[in-house]
């Protein structure tokens, strides 16, 4: 098959390339704030700070949500490249 009709769409492939080292970063750091939070010292969660166990339960709900959206994202946006490249190889055998 001839790669003569095949619409190069590299833009899209730079755009996951970037797109991968964002997410990287993104982990990183809420990563680092992960650790943060979590070694946070015992003298912290005294009586007079009773809030601090339920923002932190909270903060590992947002946590798991940020990993999940950001790894989700990446994922989708790869699955979309890659079914343009399958489209755009279909439409050229449909019209060899």
């Amino acid at each position: 098959m001839s790669n003569d009709f095949l619409v190069q769409n590299s833009l899209a492939a730079e755009l996951n390339a970037e797109l991968r080292v964002v997410v990287q970063d993104i982990g990183v750091i809420i990563d680092d704030v992960n650790r943060v939070l979590a070694t946070m010292p015992e003298a912290a969660q005294t009586d007079a700070l009773s809030p601090w166990a339920d923002l932190k339960n909270a903060w590992t709900g947002l946590y798991a949500d940020m990993q999940m959206a950001t790894g989700t994202a990446l994922v989708a946006s790869s699955n979309a490249h890659e079914a343009y490249k399958w489209g755009n190889s279909q439409s050229v055998r449909a019209m060899l």
